[in-house]
């Protein structure tokens, strides 16, 4: 259900109708190999592009489907010097070729945005996305690969996403921050359940992550298996300048970090069985990005498209009536918000609009 609001506040008098309507077509991304000894996720995108050409050449209905209905991006390797470095040493230390040729650690190289969202919430602040803008002071030089990802955040309208590594066996959502600054410490998103299902998506369709009787990983040999195969990542460890809450907070791209495995650098005689224990999810999570509503925000009179128009969610299933602090925009080719409860309202608002 779509609503207009009934007020304009801070905008220009004499208001035109606005339609919020018509589908348009999502767009979904994978990012691999941030971390370039963490070649799984790097192969199996290369290998998802030879599938979902070769099935669509082939008339595979489900692949032409997708693929028709959506736009996808595929980055098998955001991190090819690390790679490199990694595969020239062997591939068997935990951490040579982990950070870029700069030894930075891609995945806390983004802007902490995470940090702005808390401080807003504090102040009872109610910018509750796209908070780019908010970027006072950095805690390090932005690196090539990030600035370069960064752009391709902010040019495309991404709905879904993941991001692929290894270390361990799970699928991790948001927030990656902890609140309190506390190690570890179970920290939601105002999409807290939109996310857990996003995880077990993938989680459920993965041979094994979701399993409670498999072997765990790490020192502590722990299985997430036993929680479903997913976690929040703060409730994990708690990461500050992560890729997966970047794109939460400054985009209306919902992102989870899958990791792929205990071993970081797979021999190649496995890559076969680790194709087919992940194809199944990385399938049925590209789907996933149809979750929702879409459509485009139009001139009621022009017909023309609208831009930054703001579309607001309440969760009203089984009577709520509960805000999702997390609003999004809409662009010039339409727009998408993903949620998975059972019954929401969605209202449209543009300034110089009713």
């Amino acid at each position: 259900m779509i609503r207009r609001p009934t007020t304009t506040e801070g905008c220009q008098a004499d208001p035109r109708e606005l339609l919020c309507r018509v589908p348009v077509h999502p767009e979904f991304k994978y990012i691999a190999n941030m971390h370039g000894n963490e070649v799984l996720g790097r192969e199996l995108l290369l290998k998802l592009a030879d599938y979902l050409c070769d099935q669509y050449n082939a008339g595979d209905e489900e692949v032409m489907r997708l693929v028709n209905l959506s736009r996808i991006h595929l980055l098998p390797s955001m991190n090819p010097d690390g790679w490199q470095i990694a595969t020239d040493t062997g591939g068997q230390d935990y951490l040579i070729g982990r950070s870029n040729n700069h030894s930075v650690d891609l995945n806390r190289n983004f802007p902490d945005l995470d940090r702005i969202m808390f401080g807003n919430e504090e102040s009872h602040i109610e910018h509750n996305n796209h908070l780019l803008e908010q970027v006072d002071r950095l805690s390090e030089p932005i690196q090539p690969e990030t600035r370069a990802v960064m752009r391709l955040i902010m040019s495309v309208p991404f709905v879904l996403s993941a991001n692929l590594h290894g270390g361990d066996l799970v699928a991790n959502y948001p927030y990656d921050t902890s609140r309190s600054g506390a190690m570890t410490e179970y920290t939601s998103s105002p999409d807290d359940q939109t996310f857990k299902n996003l995880a077990l998506s993938y989680a459920n369709l993965h041979k094994s992550m979701s399993s409670p009787d498999r072997k765990g990983c790490g020192y502590d040999g722990y299985n997430f298996g036993k929680q479903r195969g997913i976690t929040n990542g703060a409730a994990w460890y708690s990461v500050q300048g992560g890729m997966q809450d970047f794109n939460y907070l400054s985009s209306n791209d919902f992102e989870i970090t899958l990791e792929l495995g205990c071993d970081k650098y797979p021999s190649q005689d496995v890559l076969e069985k680790e194709w087919e224990d992940n194809k199944e999810a990385l399938m049925h999570y590209m789907w996933q990005v149809h979750i929702g509503v879409k459509g485009q925000v139009k001139d009621a009179e022009t017909g023309k498209p609208l831009a930054n128009a703001v579309i607001h969610v309440k969760n009203v299933t089984g009577g709520r009536d509960d805000d999702i602090q997390h609003d999004v925009t809409s662009g010039q080719s339409g727009y998408h918000r993903q949620g998975q409860t059972l019954n929401n309202v969605f209202y449209c608002n543009k300034c110089g609009y009713i």
